[in-house]
């Protein structure tokens, strides 16, 4: 979970990560069939393709995200947002159907 001014918004807390992971070498995937109109991307480190997914709330309700929410008291002016992220192995790229 992260804190973020509520007059920025959530989607702009989103290219705000994406730029920030950028900036720290993390690369798109290539072909990454990822749905950014969801605020979710797909990006690379070295032999990990990661998913991030940025949302408004807690999605998994994990105790984890209680915890962490507890664990850092917020201002009036801001608010929270949940970062999901998924990573796995780079594999090599699946055969697609012939066109």
């Amino acid at each position: 979970m992260c804190i973020r001014d509520r007059t920025i918004g959530v989607r702009d807390e989103a290219i705000r990560l994406y730029d920030r992971l950028r900036a720290a070498k993390w690369v798109r995937t290539p072909d990454p069939r990822d749905a950014p109109s969801e605020a979710s991307m797909r990006f690379r480190w070295r032999q990990s393709d990661c998913l991030f997914n940025v949302s408004r709330d807690a999605m998994l309700f994990t105790d984890a995200e209680q915890r962490a929410a507890e664990a850092v008291p917020i201002k009036t002016d801001e608010s929270r947002y949940a970062v999901f992220v998924q990573c796995f192995t780079v594999m090599p790229p699946a055969a697609r159907g012939a066109s």
